[in-house]
């Protein structure tokens, strides 16, 4: 013996349409989908893309990350350049009457990044996911799904390997509203 079921009792489940003939309600959480995973993927690709200069260089990872911070030379005066964060990237303005070249550039006495030429004004941009640490990982930046993966940047400092002599820079973490 088999049960039947009556057609009123599945009469509770809307059938599903689609297409042009579909309820506008399911049109438009479609559409809010599809629109929702387009943000994602631009954001994602966004992350990854910028200008040449401001990217990762491969061949000096390894050097970087082998380098320890440099605690043990000479302090030299505090130099006149706020290093103010922006989202992914760090702007340096040397409000000093120097440029320089060749020096280490070190976040949070952790991460650091070889820094050829620092010019006179505010044309100083780096990318944070340039910086590296001594177990070779960038520097931790949120993204819109992960913005507790960001790390506050708390001091920075400049090292001249020529002199060894470490020079302490001005900080402005926009994160957190210059505090």
């Amino acid at each position: 013996m088999t049960a039947e079921v009556e057609p009123r009792a599945l009469a509770w489940r809307p059938a599903i349409r689609r297409g042009p003939s579909a309820p506008k309600g399911i049109r438009a959480c479609f559409a809010a989908y599809l629109g929702t995973s387009a943000l994602i993927a631009l954001t994602a690709s966004c992350q990854t893309l910028g200008p040449p200069n401001l990217r990762v260089n491969a061949e000096e990872m390894p050097t970087l990350a082998a380098l320890a911070y440099p605690k043990n030379a000479g302090l030299g005066k505090d130099l006149d350049i706020i290093v103010t964060r922006k989202g992914d990237t760090i702007e340096l303005a040397n409000r000093t009457a120097l440029a320089y070249k060749n020096h280490y550039l070190w976040l949070n006495q952790e991460y650091v990044i070889l820094v050829d030429h620092i010019k006179i004004g505010t044309e100083n941009r780096y990318e944070l996911g340039g910086f590296t640490d001594r177990h070779h990982e960038t520097y931790p930046i949120g993204s819109l799904l992960t913005p507790d993966k960001t790390k506050p940047l708390i001091s920075a400092d400049l090292h001249n390997p020529a002199t060894n002599t470490r020079h302490r820079l001005i900080v402005v973490d926009q994160r957190t509203n210059g505090r």
